[in-house]
């Protein structure tokens, strides 16, 4: 189903679409979805029947609360403010401003709060360097923070509680070397271990089937192509959950693909869109939608394709990227699509494709 549309969200823009893939357009409770890429297009739909509600223009950077159905949290950058938005009145509450910081963000866009909203990963940025804060929403005190002198914010991709709340990830890249790493610290910004795991491509935090805090990822292999692999956070040991040739032997992952977790109501699985712009054009599930068990099996749940243009493309534009992104209890998921126009002008619109459950 299309669940966006120019003509109803109002003509002028190119992109009516969600956000990211790591980033949950449904509320707490599925009765709201919000999609927007741009803070002064910012629009609200049913979330069960995809009916158009409103627009908002000038919010700041915001994520769903995983508890609340009627409450977004994020931060006013300059303000160095983080705060706490009601879609259904339009309020804005601060919960704490920091002092010293140029700018505030909430996990770098990419980072989540805990399963249970209570810790959010707050980074402040001075002339300096960064400072990753660990807040506690339910006392509504600063639980700790680490300073990170000497580094740019854009040494910095992004921080986020693991779902348990137990993990903070934060992901860096040496910007002179191109190596980027993924390290994990404690909730008191202690440190705890790199992870071996490849930290250059896009990347989730979930739970694998049998309990344990995860990071799923992709991985080049030479000979293999892309594999999808898994990471404890515990315990740094890794997994391969998908490998990089299918059978019959060809590639069956792109180097272009997004990965999801966010379907926290259906742990064990991650959900993966595959793109292909530039590479393995024939690569088995290039612009499809699936599920992911992760116990290694490689067992895959088919969601749809993303239906994109073939190539070539009039631009490469990364917001033609399908994202997938699942709803919590992951029976539905949220993707992008040109449907096949190749053009510079091309709409890009959100469809959703799977079985509601009961």
């Amino acid at each position: 189903m299309r669940i966006s549309d120019a003509t109803t969200f109002g003509i002028g823009q190119r992109y009516y679409r969600h956000f990211y893939s790591k980033q949950q357009p449904w509320n707490s409770d599925s009765t709201r979805l919000i999609l927007s890429i741009d803070p002064n297009n910012v629009y609200f739909l049913d979330g069960k029947t995809f009916a158009y509600l409103r627009k908002v223009t000038t919010v700041p950077d915001l994520q769903w609360s995983n508890s609340d159905p009627d409450v977004m949290y994020g931060t006013l950058y300059s303000a160095n403010a983080f705060v706490k938005y009601t879609p259904s009145t339009g309020a804005m509450e601060i919960l704490q401003t920091f002092s010293g910081f140029t700018n505030l963000y909430l996990g770098m866009s990419e980072g989540n709060l805990s399963n249970d909203d209570r810790y959010a990963p707050l980074i402040g940025v001075y002339a300096t360097g960064f400072t990753v804060i660990i807040f506690d929403t339910v006392n509504n005190v600063e639980v700790s923070r680490k300073d990170f002198p000497g580094l740019s914010i854009a040494n910095l991709d992004w921080v986020s509680m693991s779902q348990s709340g137990q993990y903070v990830v934060v992901n860096m890249r040496d910007n002179t070397t191109r190596v980027s790493y993924y390290d994990v610290y404690d909730r008191q910004m202690n440190y705890l271990r790199r992870l071996n795991a490849y930290a250059g491509g896009h990347a989730d935090l979930g739970y694998d089937s049998t309990g344990n805090e995860v990071i799923v990822y992709g991985q080049y292999v030479d000979g293999e192509g892309i594999v999808l692999m898994s990471t404890r956070l515990a315990d740094n040991t890794v997994q391969q959950q998908l490998p990089g040739i299918s059978e019959p032997a060809g590639l069956y992952m792109t180097s272009y693909y997004h990965i999801s977790c966010r379907n926290i109501n259906r742990p064990g699985y991650c959900y993966v869109s595959n793109f292909a712009p530039t590479s393995a054009f024939n690569a088995y599930m290039i612009h499809e939608i699936f599920a992911l068990k992760l116990d290694g099996s490689g067992n895959v749940e088919m969601f749809s394709q993303d239906f994109a243009a073939p190539l070539p493309l009039a631009d490469l534009s990364y917001y033609r990227m399908s994202m997938a992104v699942p709803n919590r209890d992951g029976s539905l998921a949220l993707f992008s699509s040109d449907w096949g126009d190749p053009s510079s002008t091309a709409i890009i619109y959100d469809y959703v494709a799977g079985v509601e459950l009961n």
